[in-house]
Formats: structure tokens, C-alpha cells, sequence
């Protein structure tokens, strides 16, 4: 993972040390714009043979930042490391969203189910949404229109659930994960999702799961999944429709 500075210190610690590598190639090409103009003023310093070659560079790279280099509208180098860093910032925002849905990737959420401490939270709940249909609708209207509609199914989940509790967790699946909320209020958010999919056209199976003890994130993920999987039944028994995994009705094509 990347490294962040937090301070012009750290960012210095890290220029020293060739961690270069906790930038983007975006940063590196402005840092690459700006390093000519910063080196052409300290080339005669760093001739000089200091007797910690380091020591110095850090000394010279500390100058940089308090006598400040005029580039375009920064005013300093320091302000342009500043830039970078948000920039690195945004980058990072960026990657923990899933780019076809705009809720937060798989990544994200996997990151959560690691970082998740039960520890931490009096109770937890967790929403497995899948698509209804979603191959018979590619067949029918395209793939651009089917991914029109994910995006769709992603909104109307981070419009209820809101953007940071939201993940894209498969092509026709998303989960929901909310922590402190009463097990009364994440039943009415749950119906209330599933009367905005009906408002807006959109066929999507539901289940939930909640708890305030034995906080086992993967087994409730199991069950919030398993609830969504009879949810699912149900619709494709209504449909008539058959289930291509494990042989009965169908619980989760897309």
C-alpha cells in the first residue's frame, strides 16, 4: 500500500529515502516538471562533497521549502508537494469506488471485512442485494443499457443507505453494511430500497441480516445472502423462471 506524508517533514523523509514509490505516476510527472528548477538552484550546494551526502540533500530539500520556488500558481515547493498529495488524496477516493456503479468496490469492501472489529460496535446489520434477470436483460437491450441499470441499482442503494455503507461486491451484487443501527430502522431502510427499486422500474432480490451479539461478519454475510437467495426463489417461481446454480429455481443469475 502506499505510504502517506502527513507533514512536509514526512514528505522530505520519504523524497530522501527514494520512496517514490508512494506516488502516482500523475505526482511523479509534476514533481518531474518541477525538480529542474529545484536542482538547478543547489547545484553548486550539493557539489560541495558534504560528509553526509543525505544530511545534506534533506538540508537542501528543507531550503527548497522554506525559501519557496515560483511554478505556475504555486508559490512554493512546498505547495506543490501539497498538491501532490492531494491529488494522491483523490486518486486513492477514486480507486475505493467501483467505476461502472460509483459505490464502493470490492476492494473497499474487502478491506472493511478485514479491518472489522466486533469488538467495536454494539450491533451490526448487512443487506445482499442481486440483480433480478440481469443476462436476459443484456440479451434483450445491450450491455450499455444493463450497465445503465446497475448504476441505477448502485443509487438507489447509497441514496437509502448512503455512500460510505454501499459496495459492488460481484457484476449483479451489492452489499449494505450498517453498524450501531437499530435491528427496527435497518428493516425500514431495507423496505424502503425495495420500494425505490419498484419506483424506478428495477428487479432486485433482497436479504438481510442482523445482529447484536456474536458479530461474525462472515457468517452473517452468509445469511444476509441465504435470506436474499429465498428472496430470489420466490421471484423466479413467480416468473417461472429456473435457476442455473445448483440445479432448482433459480437464487442468483444475472
Amino acid at each position: 500500500p502506499y505510504k502517506r506524508a502527513i507533514s512536509s517533514d514526512v514528505a522530505i523523509d520519504m523524497i530522501v529515502a527514494g520512496e517514490c514509490g508512494a506516488f502516482s505516476s500523475v505526482m511523479l510527472d509534476i514533481f518531474k516538471k518541477v525538480a529542474p528548477r529545484f536542482e538547478s538552484m543547489y547545484t553548486k550546494e550539493l557539489r560541495l562533497g558534504a560528509s553526509d551526502p543525505v544530511e545534506e540533500y534533506r538540508r537542501i530539500l528543507r531550503r527548497g521549502f522554506e525559501q519557496g520556488i515560483e511554478v505556475g500558481n504555486s508559490s512554493s515547493l512546498e505547495n506543490i508537494v501539497h498538491l501532490l498529495l492531494d491529488i494522491n488524496a483523490n486518486l486513492a477516493a477514486k480507486m475505493r469506488r467501483d467505476r461502472g456503479t460509483s459505490v464502493l468496490s470490492k476492494d473497499a469492501y474487502l478491506d472493511y471485512l478485514e479491518a472489522f472489529d466486533s469488538n467495536q460496535v454494539t450491533c451490526v446489520g448487512t443487506v445482499y442485494f442481486d440483480v433480478n434477470g440481469l443476462h436476459e436483460y443484456n440479451r434483450e437491450h445491450g450491455h450499455n443499457q444493463g450497465d445503465a441499470m446497475l448504476a441505477e441499482v448502485g443509487r438507489s442503494i447509497m441514496e437509502v443507505f448512503g455512500e460510505e455503507h454501499a459496495y459492488r461486491t460481484g457484476g449483479d451484487e451489492f452489499v449494505a453494511i450498517c453498524e450501531g443501527m437499530p435491528e427496527q430502522e435497518l428493516a425500514r431502510m431495507v423496505e424502503q430500497v425495495e420500494d425505490l427499486f419498484e419506483q424506478r422500474g428495477l428487479s432486485c432480490a433482497v436479504g438481510y441480516e442482523w445482529r447484536d451479539s456474536d458479530l461474525d461478519m462472515d457468517a452473517m454475510i452468509r445469511s444476509a445472502d441465504m435470506s436474499m437467495f429465498q428472496n430470489k426463489t420466490r421471484f423466479y417461481e413467480e416468473s417461472g423462471r429456473r435457476n442455473t446454480r445448483g440445479g432448482g429455481i433459480i437464487s442468483a443469475l444475472g
